[in-house]
């Protein structure tokens, strides 16, 4: 079952965590973010970016980064992602990715996951390190070693009755 995440869009671009690279949005930047280091897993899992206003001239709603953008207009990107939990026909997979106090409470009573900021920009690079450490720890053993410990498994186990 794919996942669906909301993300408070201007929360996370004007976090510190986060870094544009010359994009002419920050709808874009954030979009290419999310898909260039996979920060929602799965491609197959759905990403909606909710901005506050309206969109400037240029930008469509409807990326080709596999993100929906959606600009909340005349009400605050805080009442869009929350009637978007409120609503939602399963909000087991849903994640809304905020700071905002209040829309983590509200969006946790409706039955919403909610992660930080922080959290959703570096668990990927946390879980890659962690990878890495793993594979590092891949113990090397001699020959010698690797002999002496076959010959005491073969005591041990394939003892003749």
């Amino acid at each position: 079952m794919s996942l669906h995440y909301i993300v408070d869009g201007y929360n996370v671009v004007r976090h510190a965590s986060f870094v544009s690279r010359g994009h002419t949005s920050p709808a874009q930047a954030l979009a290419r973010c999310i898909r260039d280091k996979r920060l929602c897993g799965s491609m197959k899992n759905k990403v909606t970016l909710v901005f506050d206003g309206y969109p400037t001239m240029g930008i469509p709603l409807r990326q080709s980064l596999d993100c929906d953008i959606v600009f909340s207009q005349d009400r605050s990107a805080d009442e869009q992602i929350l009637d978007m939990a409120e609503h939602s026909v399963n909000p087991k997979i849903m994640i809304v990715v905020t700071d905002d106090r209040r829309v983590q409470f509200h969006a946790k009573a409706a039955g919403v996951s909610v992660v930080g900021v922080e959290e959703f920009l570096t668990a990927k690079q946390e879980s890659e390190a962690a990878r890495r450490r793993r594979e590092d720890r891949t113990p090397e053993i001699s020959a010698v070693d690797a002999a002496r410990i076959n010959k005491e498994l073969r005591n041990l186990w394939l003892k003749e009755k």
